[in-house]
């Protein structure tokens, strides 16, 4: 067996540091450089401040979910979580799942002042502009929102 020499062994074990520090990075962060949240979501979390009213309204428009009975419900789950967990103080991306050029899956956690709300939105690219359409989820409970793949990585 040869013994590779001292400055090849040094850089063969740079190299092996470089691939494991690549890995655990690229399975560590979900959102890719560029990738950020549709100015839909966006705009709705910055208006919801105590009005999820008025932040549903801003999801819905262009949407087909608008008027719906899913659309109902989840402005239901907002007020209750309001209710339960108190003011509202901001949001934390967890993933943006990029389904196709048009069509991505959001996931949110909205912060009250007593605990999270994990939150799923797909949007789809109508005429250069996101809209919520078919899912609009809201829950306390991360299992009901977040699939697997994300909580166990």
């Amino acid at each position: 067996m040869k013994i590779l020499p001292k400055r090849t062994r040094l850089f063969y074990g740079v190299i092996l540091i470089l691939i494991t520090v690549i890995i655990t990075c690229s399975s560590t962060f979900a959102v890719q450089p560029g990738e950020s949240i549709p100015n839909i979501i966006l705009t709705g979390l910055k208006i919801y401040k105590g009005n999820p009213g008025a932040a549903m309204q801003v999801w819905l428009k262009g949407s087909p979910l608008a008027g719906t009975e899913i659309a109902r419900e989840q402005e239901k789950v907002l007020k209750e979580t309001q209710n339960r967990y108190g003011r509202f103080l901001g949001y934390d991306l967890i993933e943006i799942a990029k389904l196709s050029e048009s069509s991505q899956l959001v996931y949110i956690q909205m912060n009250f002042q007593d605990g999270p709300l994990f939150c799923k939105f797909l949007c789809y690219l109508k005429y250069e502009n996101w809209i919520i359409s078919g899912t609009l989820l809201f829950h306390p409970d991360p299992e009901e929102v977040i699939p697997d793949r994300i909580m166990f990585r």
